[in-house]
């Protein structure tokens, strides 16, 4: 037994012990770059260019079965699982179409050994060679190849696409990862079909809250404009004050501005706040009538008071000693001593 070109060889190629060989190698170059933490992109083109060469050198020398093949992808899942980069629920298909398709460009074992031995088997049955055309007759068999068989085509997405049930849809690329990259006469584009968009039906909730809104907006805005703001008391007041502050002189003006600045003033500081107390009767004002400017409410009230005050005097009795209760009291204590 002997090694030709990584190959054990002997009479005769002992294809069981190579494909172990092979698979552990393989096995143990994937679990090695799925331990250094790299990216998701970085470690599929790692895995493509390191680990799953390793496989390729033997497709078309070593019998693989689909079968093997079929395990050695499912291998590689496990492995990718195992080390929390790949999701046990996540697209099958996805995984190993091309990036560019949307999909993570990881190399399918069972298309690679495919695509290789029909390959190798065109090369052979297209050599005009007479040697090689005699030899190609005796294969019945005897090596992967089969050069005794016809060409048979091989599909690039054959085991990866087996049936409809195999396609998951996941997110926006569900309908693009059935579409081929292989062109068409009707197309001269080679741009790809795009999913069409969710046709909106007249119950869509979101339609119909949105619809119901605007209605609201619409309506408080027409309420807005037809409704003018009232004018109120103060607003009167204070355009009669301004109008008439207007007529006076600039002296005055500032006057009456500094005036009317330092009420404001008490009034944010909360000076008039103060509940006004009650009185059951009038009473009498500290200023006279005739200091009170005329026609103001000031000068009426302080009259009136005035008036009642002096009618209230006038009803009086008078201070002799016959109609005072005092004198009175005092004979009647001098009487008695």
């Amino acid at each position: 037994q002997y090694r030709y070109l990584g190959v054990c060889q002997d009479s005769r190629i002992n294809h069981t012990q190579l494909k172990k060989e092979f698979q552990e190698k393989y096995k143990s170059r994937v679990t090695k770059l799925l331990n250094t933490l790299l990216s998701g992109g970085n470690l599929i083109k790692a895995i493509n260019s390191w680990a799953v060469p390793v496989l390729t050198y033997s497709f078309g020398i070593v019998k693989w079965s689909v079968t093997d093949l079929d395990e050695l992808d499912r291998l590689t899942r496990r492995l990718l699982t195992k080390f929390r980069q790949l999701h046990t629920n996540s697209s099958v298909i996805r995984l190993y179409l091309p990036r560019r398709r949307g999909g993570r460009g990881l190399l399918n074992i069972k298309n690679q050994c495919l695509n290789q031995e029909d390959s190798l088997r065109r090369k052979i049955l297209n050599n005009r060679d007479p040697l090689i055309t005699a030899i190609a007759r005796e294969d019945a068999g005897y090596t992967p190849l089969s050069l005794e068989c016809e060409l048979i085509p091989v599909d690039e997405t054959e085991g990866v696409l087996q049936d409809d049930e195999d396609v998951v849809e996941d997110g926006d690329h569900s309908q693009q990862l059935l579409v081929t990259e292989q062109p068409t006469a009707a197309s001269s584009s080679d741009t790809p079909n795009r999913p069409k968009k969710r046709a909106r039906i007249a119950d869509d909730s979101n339609t119909t809250i949105m619809k119901c809104a605007f209605e609201i907006l619409k309506g408080a805005a027409n309420n807005l404009h037809k409704q003018a703001p009232k004018p109120t008391e103060t607003d009167a007041f204070f355009a009669y004050a301004a109008t008439k502050v207007n007529n006076y002189s600039v002296q005055v003006q500032k006057l009456v501005q500094h005036a009317v600045f330092e009420i404001l003033m008490k009034a944010d500081s909360g000076y008039y706040d103060w509940p006004t107390p009650n009185y059951e009767r009038p009473y009498s004002c500290p200023i006279q009538p005739e200091t009170v400017p005329p026609h103001s409410e000031h000068r009426l009230e302080s009259l009136t008071v005035h008036i009642s005050m002096q009618s209230a005097a006038d009803a009086l009795p008078t201070t002799s000693s016959q109609s005072s209760p005092r004198a009175s009291i005092v004979s009647q204590f001098s009487d008695y001593v």
